[in-house]
């Protein structure tokens, strides 16, 4: 239903502690590259099991312009590495979420490489709004 336009002037999704998985996360970010949830300012996807293969979904989503909006993003507590970060970092890198002020990422699996990657991406002018990891 998402995908096909409900809910689109939805501003707020709290999907924590849905355990929706990549699988989860790959469906929602097709409905998300496609515009839908375009007013959405905060996403809440704490405790869902979601690794690197469902952030490299949701990144490429955010990529191509989705969530233009969106100041908060949690992600605490789910599968994310190297990989998944890294993803987030090349959308970050290419303009995506340029209004976004809050991050949350406690409680994954990145690494210091990861973590390399995304001080690169800031470096580069990535997230010039954020005031909170």
């Amino acid at each position: 239903a998402i995908g096909k336009g409900a809910l689109a002037q939805l501003k707020e999704l709290w999907l924590d502690d849905n355990k929706i998985g990549d699988p989860g996360m790959i469906a929602l970010s097709e409905a998300l590259a496609k515009g839908v949830l375009a007013n959405l300012t905060q996403l809440n996807l704490d405790c869902n099991k979601i690794g690197d293969l469902g952030m490299r979904a949701l990144s490429e989503a955010l990529a191509k312009g989705a969530l233009p909006k969106l100041w908060v993003l949690g992600l605490d507590d789910n599968e994310i590495g190297d990989a998944g970060m890294k993803a987030l970092c090349d959308a970050l890198a290419m303009g995506a979420l340029p209004g976004l002020m809050y991050l949350y990422l406690n409680d994954n699996q990145i690494s210091n490489t990861g973590m390399i990657a995304f001080s690169e991406a800031i470096g580069k002018g990535a997230l010039p709004g954020l005031l909170e990891l």
